[in-house]
């Protein structure tokens, strides 16, 4: 880790895990951070959330890989027919293969993975702990840079995207719309119901398939909390906030599901209710050079998918190890544009790789389900692991697991960034002023 030879002082709006991430990748890269968030109980619910190899090895290099000991590991995942619950075969993530990735497959609560985040001492915020996002007093606050980690109704999205507003530039890859419901159960309430104690297993995941829909459940705290998430697509996803919305678990329709899963979801009186929209952020940094987009402001992903977090994590670091070499105010839109160069491709891929999965867990009954469960009770009859499967395998995750986000930036500095820091035709020294109203 370097410390910049200049110290840039940096707005972040918005203080969930991407914000915070940011917060602590660039105030460990020796820059003057502040985090503004407007919901004083944003973490009063919470749900599971989970920590590939990729996200993990950051961690590591945070020196907070400590914490992660209190996470619980999984690396199998069974499968099963949500209508029937009948055994379908299960994927296996081999040891060896997810350490030459950088690490374990983890499982956590995301308020934990906020808490763990919040401690580093590099996060300073605003006078009195006040959130900023609720002043209606014309207030303002000056900065070099603003980072947007305002999440995927982002205000400050409208101020960077230029294409927002042309209607021939299109804002969906392919209209998607999921409803996720959420709930953390205790284990010991689980134990107790007939059908779904037979599925806990502190090691694994467990997936359910159905009609346009599926679920996933794990374990979380050291195993004594099961975590669940429900997937409907093509449900009405009305104008809500993220984390905010709250509904009865006696509202989500399971018709056609097996009967255990009602239960289940009654032991909780409400979830969670996420949405998502495929949408399309075409400029991640404003004309400017000065305003940047990050995490669900710059790529919405997927509620409660494998990489909601380490994508953003992926983020921060980025952002970070770029922004160790800032020099000169001159180099700040150029460190923006190579950050939005290294993201958008990456996290496009993994984008379409989570969607491409869901879609696979949730087919209607017709040829390419009686395949896809064909091939997971094929997988469920090889127990054995051979070099070349080893290596397949390895194939498979390398692309999404292997990725290293500070490598990549430091790769791009070497390539590009060294070759003129200061290569701009007209200079920027002015700050910006950010100013955020209550409307």
């Amino acid at each position: 880790m370097c410390r910049a030879p200049l110290t840039a002082n940096i707005a972040i709006v918005g203080g969930s895990i991407s914000g915070l991430a940011c917060a602590y990748a660039l105030g460990r890269s020796g820059h003057s951070v502040h985090v503004f968030e407007k919901c004083p109980q944003r973490h009063s619910r919470s749900a599971g959330i989970r920590v590939p190899p990729n996200m993990q090895k950051l961690f590591v290099e945070w020196g907070i890989e400590k914490e992660l000991e209190k996470a619980s590991v999984a690396r199998r995942s069974d499968m099963y027919g949500m209508a029937d619950d009948e055994y379908q075969g299960f994927l296996h993530w081999q040891a060896d293969v997810l350490r030459e990735a950088g690490g374990e497959f983890s499982t956590m609560r995301w308020d934990e993975l906020v808490r763990l985040i919040d401690r580093s001492r590099s996060i300073r915020r605003g006078k009195d702990h006040r959130p900023v996002l609720e002043f209606a007093d014309r207030t303002t606050y000056t900065s070099d840079v603003v980072v947007g980690a305002d999440g995927s109704k982002s205000r400050l999205r409208e101020i960077v995207d230029r294409h927002m507003h042309v209607s021939d530039v299109p804002r969906h890859h392919n209209r998607v719309d999921i409803a996720v419901y959420s709930i953390i159960v205790p284990v010991e309430k689980l134990e107790r119901d007939p059908d779904f104690r037979k599925r806990i297993d502190a090691g694994r995941f467990t997936v359910w398939m159905g009609d346009r829909k599926w679920l996933i459940g794990y374990p979380v705290k050291k195993s004594t909390e099961y975590s669940i998430h429900a997937y409907f697509y093509g449900e009405e996803v009305e104008d809500f906030d993220g984390w905010s919305c709250t509904v009865p678990t006696s509202n989500i329709d399971f018709t056609g599901c097996h009967e255990m899963f009602p239960r289940i979801f009654s032991e909780s009186p409400t979830a969670l209710k996420s949405k998502y929209i495929d949408t399309h952020v075409e400029d991640w940094v404003d004309a400017s050079g000065r305003i940047v987009l990050v995490g669900e402001a710059a790529h919405p992903t997927k509620p409660c998918c494998i990489h909601s977090a380490s994508l953003v994590t992926e983020d921060a670091v980025v952002l970070g190890t770029l922004f160790e070499r800032l020099a000169h105010r001159e180099q700040i839109p150029q460190l923006l544009e190579a950050f939005w160069e290294l993201r958008q491709n990456r996290c496009h891929i993994v984008h379409t790789s989570e969607l491409a999965s869901s879609t696979m867990l949730s087919l209607p009954p017709g040829e390419d389900r009686e395949a896809r469960d064909a091939n997971f009770r094929l997988s469920s009859m090889e127990e054995t692991w051979d070099e070349d499967k080893l290596l397949e395998q390895w194939d498979v995750i390398a692309a999404v697991f292997g990725y290293h986000a500070r490598e990549s930036a430091e790769d791009w500095w070497i390539k590009w960034g060294k070759l003129d820091p200061r290569a701009l035709t007209v200079p920027m020294n002015l700050p910006v002023t950010l100013e955020i109203r209550q409307e």
